[in-house]
Parts: structure tokens; sequence; C-alpha cells
């Protein structure tokens, strides 16, 4: 008696037609977006600090 599971086996394991070997599919998971880089590794521009006269009139 087999039972059925959720577990896809296409969604892990990916056959090359060349070698005719099936390797393991990495999961390839997004990385946290940085607030002072870029994917390109180019550094975001920042925002000015706040000048000392706004900084007065809030308090």
């Amino acid at each position: 008696m087999k039972k059925k599971t959720d577990f896809d086996v296409a969604k892990h394991v990916e056959y090359d037609p060349l070698t005719g070997q099936f390797r393991k599919v990495e999961k390839k998971t997004q990385p946290e977006e940085s607030p002072f880089w870029t994917k390109m590794g180019q550094p975001k521009k920042q925002p000015p600090p706040p000048l000392e006269d706004d900084i007065k009139k809030k308090y």
C-alpha cells in the first residue's frame, strides 16, 4: 500500500540529456536586499542627513 505525498520529484531532480544522468536541483534563494548596496555591488546613494534647522523645528 503506497501513500501519495506532496513531494514532487520533478521539482528536485533535473535530467541532463548530454550525459544521461540525473542531478539534484539546488534551491535558489533570493538574498535580502541591502540598504547600502545594489545587486551589482554598487553603493546606493544615501539620503542627506537632516539639517540642523529641521531638527530644531521638531522639538
